[in-house]
């Protein structure tokens, strides 16, 4: 991991904080995955108006048996499954914190995969902040004030933290 060079000897003073907005949320629940795995630590992740894979959202977008969206899941090349991701950070060493960042509006992922995940992340050991931006639609959880301030919370919580792998 590129970043994780780049810390260096200062890792012990630099926090790292992986963010990811709807797809990107998967990629980013696979990064810190992937970390996970390599005991690199990261210590947040921040998953902002997210969905639980790209499977999961073929069958919300399209759930009728009838249509071939449906049985698409096998053909895709990335599944960016958040699920996945979660379950290895769970088997590595350092569990971030997560702040799961929904939107209370969002016309596009339903708030029940920011649900699923706020509790898989609960079971795979990392302390998980779940946010529901009133009022927001899928691309607008950061232009609300309570959205805004719920991640500059979580930053703040996050630098206010020991470099201790205990405390997470």
């Amino acid at each position: 991991m590129y970043v994780h060079a780049l810390r260096g000897d200062t890792a012990h003073a630099t926090k790292l904080v992986v963010w990811g907005q709807s797809l990107g949320a998967g990629v980013a629940t696979f990064v810190a995955g992937h970390a996970a795995k390599q005991s690199i630590r990261i210590d947040g992740l921040i998953l902002e108006t997210p969905f639980v894979s790209v499977k999961e959202m073929l069958v919300t977008l399209y759930p009728q048996r009838w249509l071939p969206y449906f049985y698409l899941s096998p053909f895709l090349w990335n599944h960016w499954d958040s699920e996945v991701g979660l379950e290895r950070i769970g088997q590595g060493d350092f569990k971030p914190a997560v702040l799961v960042l929904s939107a209370d509006k969002d016309e596009l992922v339903p708030l029940a995969h920011a649900n699923r995940l706020a509790d898989l992340c609960l079971i795979n050991g990392c302390e998980v902040l779940h946010s529901k931006v009133a009022g927001a639609l899928h691309t607008e959880a950061l232009l609300k004030t309570q959205g805004q301030l719920a991640v500059t919370r979580f930053i703040a919580k996050i630098l206010a933290r020991s470099r201790s792998p205990n405390l997470m």
